[in-house]
């Protein structure tokens, strides 16, 4: 019996549909067909058919292309644009064909066999219901191809020189409509099938309450409200909203089976829709510029163009509805749940199937890239709108807004948001650490990592060619000349494999930083947050901007003092330039880990103040951030974790100064190359032109600036880590002094003990392989190194002469 229902009902299905798919049969789309109750895949015979067409169309629309005639310069370059729109269309169609009828057949099926299964279960035995199914579909289908043939003719009458291929034109454009007709037919039948479920819920909750309760659903009007309740009275043993649950979970299966067929379709039909935008601006732009009148070609695009993006829009609006049903089914659930005067079982049901209605959101998702629904047709409109107002009003809109939601911002777009200055420095030199999609990091995209491989490829190419190791070969060039090359050799070998690592190798460790910062900041920055991040970034702005001043001014200097012009000095400033900038990164992560170091040193500071204010406490902060006047750790008791929370938490900034230190070992290794090579090099050549009879006062006060700003480059580097261990270093005075407070509780002392043992686990040092550390010992080295090497040199010097 319950066979014979199916059939019945797949047989019902088949004929409300059967309108719409004789019309895609004619055209060459076969899904399946009907024969003894059963739905089989098409024939060969079927797939022959369609194999033919769609070899015809693509040949006809080659054949009977204007292509040619612009090859011949018979044609201007307007009229072969305007084509565009329909070279996409054809090829969607073709590959529609092709998919539709040879591989999407068995899932094709599977959707109208379980819209037969869930229909049994719904027990629509009203043959109402598929006729008035069988006529929508075909007042659909009659007021698709009248709206067709009444474009068609405006096409005719506004094109002054009718071209042969509109005979494809037509028939393909038609059949793209047809496709997204089908397409929006399947999700009103799912509609139609949980407004269904909706009543018996709106039903129930009619009855069971009184009529007292007020009830939102949305149906369409030609539905009427079924007067019996189907679920029936409340009991322990009525288990009916399981049942609904249980079809709510197959609707949600034939949603997610249809989105997968029409994947395709729906992409295709948005690409073909942005191309006709930008295609209906362009010319609009040129035929507003063309003496000539040009209303007719204008016109004639106009109409298409407003025709495909209503074929977008009737599509969002179907599944908008669809979202708008599913919202309703949420609302009568949670209802159902809140009613606590109903059996814990049926309430029970209605959470499960809350679940199930979370789990399926029935909203189409185009690749899983964007979801097709009232949002898709407000960005079309937006490419439609003049780019500059629109750019006005969203700056306008999204100043409210961020003011507005600013607690709401995720942590990771917030620290995003602070390094987005230097990040697009970067992602414009080939530098690519991530990127920010969705509320998540992701690592470079391949399209990303052939855009470095690409600079790289040029700035070594271009080095190269115009190096002038050539004329030092052939005796033109002198040796001092060839010997100040040596540093360009150095950074150009630095940037290069900056660039490779960075794209290609740590990714992921840069994306864990981000996100250790932003666990950290979740836990730790509890107030101001829009001023800590705004801070942060302005700080990171005034910084490039800082280097690149500094950097045009060297290289304005550097112009200025050299004798002529050396072409690859292009390359060299660039790649001096990049050379800082990663260190400028390095020392702003560091600076980060510092700045959120003295929020917890500001937290203990507070705290002893408030326990024992006779007690003096030493701490290292900014002014830009002041301590909170709040007291974070609270009052001293044997339940309070608090310092054990701010452990963890220095800890975690552990973890993110060693990934960095990882992450930044080799190009600090190079800047420490780059500025020894520099020393070595202005102290030789130093000596050279001081013993030379002619006047090079304009090479040595080159070189000599450029070693200064490269040792400078060094200090800045040691100074930012060295005032990191200070501050390190006032947080384990503050840790001592709370071990040392006999009058806390002992639960306080001993986390306190347990931060102490983390801050000597963590000492928060940078070191370089493990050789020596980055801070204000090692600029004394480097003055020690230049010093003993500037003794030898004039040493060595003096006896040469000899």
């Amino acid at each position: 019996k319950i066979a014979r229902r199916i059939v019945k009902k797949l047989q019902e299905n088949y004929y409300a549909l059967s309108p719409i798919l004789i019309f895609e049969n004619c055209v060459g789309i076969f899904r399946f067909y009907l024969k003894n109750g059963q739905l089989h895949p098409p024939t060969w015979a079927m797939k022959l058919y369609c194999a033919v067409l769609a070899t015809l169309y693509p040949i006809a629309i080659g054949l009977l292309s204007r292509l040619p005639a612009a090859i011949t310069r018979q044609e201007n370059l307007i009229n072969e644009i305007g084509n565009l729109p329909t070279f996409v269309i054809v090829f969607q169609i073709t590959a529609a064909m092709i998919t539709t009828t040879f591989f999407f057949s068995r899932s094709n099926m599977e959707i109208i066999t379980s819209f037969a299964e869930m229909d049994d279960q719904l027990k629509t035995n009203d043959n109402d219901f598929y006729k008035k199914d069988r006529y929508r579909n075909i007042k659909y289908m009659t007021y698709m191809c009248t709206c067709q043939i009444l474009i068609y003719i405006l096409d005719g009458i506004t094109e002054p020189d009718p071209y042969p291929e509109v005979a494809i034109d037509f028939p393909a454009f038609f059949i793209h409509k047809l496709e997204i007709l089908v397409f929006c037919i399947l999700i009103g039948m799912v509609k139609r099938r949980l407004t269904i479920i909706n009543v018996f819920l709106s039903k129930f909750l009619e009855e069971s309450v009184g009529n007292k309760t007020p009830v939102f659903t949305v149906c369409d009007k030609t539905e009427a409200v079924v007067e019996i309740n189907v679920i029936g009275c409340p009991s322990e043993n009525n288990m009916k909203i399981r049942d609904l649950a249980v079809i709510y979970d197959k609707l949600g299966t034939i949603c997610s089976m249809i989105n997968n067929v029409y994947n395709f379709q729906i992409f295709m039909s948005l690409v073909s829709t942005f191309i006709y935008i930008i295609i209906t601006i362009w010319t609009s732009l040129y035929y507003y510029k063309s003496p000539e009148n040009n209303s007719g070609p204008l016109a004639n695009i106009s109409i298409w163009c407003f025709t495909t993006i209503l074929v977008v829009a009737v599509m969002c609006f179907v599944c908008e509805r669809l979202r708008v049903v599913r919202n309703s089914t949420k609302i009568l659930v949670n209802q159902i749940i809140m009613d606590y005067d109903l059996p814990k079982t049926m309430r029970v049901q209605a959470k499960a199937f809350m679940e199930l209605i979370e789990a399926w959101p029935l909203r189409i998702f185009v690749y899983d890239m964007f979801s097709v629904d009232i949002t898709l047709m407000l960005k079309f409109i937006m490419i439609r709108t003049d780019v500059i107002e629109v750019k006005m009003a969203k700056n306008k809109k999204n100043t409210i807004e961020n003011k507005e939601n600013a607690k709401k911002r995720n942590k990771i777009q917030e620290n995003y948001y602070a390094l987005s200055p230097i990040l697009i420095f970067e992602n414009c030199v080939g530098i690519f650490r991530f990127y920010l999609k969705n509320g998540q990091l992701h690592p470079p995209t391949w399209a990303m990592k052939s855009y470095s491989v690409f600079l790289i490829t040029i700035y070594l190419t271009g080095f190269g060619l115009l190096l002038r190791l050539p004329a030092a070969i052939t005796g033109q060039e002198s040796l001092i000349e060839i010997i100040n090359e040596v540093p360009s050799f150095v950074i150009l070998f630095h940037y290069t494999m900056t660039m490779i690592t960075t794209s290609f190798f740590v990714s992921s460790p840069n994306m864990e930083i981000i996100i250790n910062l932003a666990e950290l900041d979740d836990q730790l920055i509890k107030t101001n947050v829009i001023d800590f991040y705004n801070k942060d970034r302005n700080r990171n702005i005034k910084y490039v901007i800082f280097l690149c001043i500094s950097q045009f001014l060297l290289s304005v200097i550097d112009i200025v003092t050299e004798d002529e012009f050396v072409p690859e000095s292009a390359i060299i400033f660039s790649v001096y330039l990049i050379q800082k900038l990663e260190i400028l990164v390095f020392c702003i992560l560091i600076g980060m880990v510092k700045r959120r170091l003295t929020i917890i040193n500001g937290f203990m500071s507070k705290f002893l103040e408030d326990n024992d204010n006779k007690t003096p406490v030493f701490t290292v902060c900014n002014r830009t951030i002041a301590l909170k006047e709040i007291n974070m750790i609270g009052r001293p008791s044997e339940n309070n974790m608090k310092i054990r929370d701010l452990a963890v938490m220095y800890d975690k900034l552990g973890t993110i100064c060693s990934m960095i230190n990882n992450i930044y070992n080799f190009q600090i290794f190079m800047s420490l190359v780059s500025t020894f090579i520099f020393i070595i090099i202005t102290i030789w050549t130093s000596l050279y032109y001081y013993k030379s009879p002619e006047n090079f006062s304009g090479p040595l006060v080159s070189i000599s600036i450029w070693c200064f700003t490269t040792i400078l480059v060094v200090a800045v580097m040691c100074f930012v880590c060295e005032r990191l261990r200070v501050v390190r270093n006032s947080t384990k005075i503050l840790v001592n002094q709370i071990i040392m407070d006999y009058d806390l509780p002992k639960t306080m002392r001993v986390q306190a003990k347990a931060f102490m043992e983390l801050i000597e686990a963590w000492p928060l040092r940078v070191l370089i392989y493990d050789m020596f550390s980055v801070d204000i010992t090692l600029m004394l080295k480097f003055i020690s190194v230049a010093t003993t090497y500037l003794i030898v040199i004039i040493q060595v010097s003096h006896f040469t002469n000899y």
